[in-house]
């Protein structure tokens, strides 16, 4: 149970993470756990994927506008 809870928190501070607007205990948490959760690590290569697909995809289109 106590895993499946660290996931979750881990999952909804994973965003804010990649924002950089974690504190620096909660960005040692994600870390550690991350090292030793292939789940939560696959999650966080995903965000990671979405965002650079999500960021390609804007620039393209601001090339389109102009």
């Amino acid at each position: 149970m106590k895993e499946n809870m660290d996931c979750n928190i881990v999952t909804d501070l994973m965003e804010l993470s990649l924002d950089g607007l974690t504190s620096e205990e909660s960005e040692q948490l994600i870390q550690e756990h991350i090292q030793s959760c292939k789940k939560c690590r696959k999650y966080r290569e995903l965000l990671i994927t979405e965002r650079q697909e999500r960021e390609k995809n804007e620039q393209e289109n601001d090339k389109k506008i102009f």
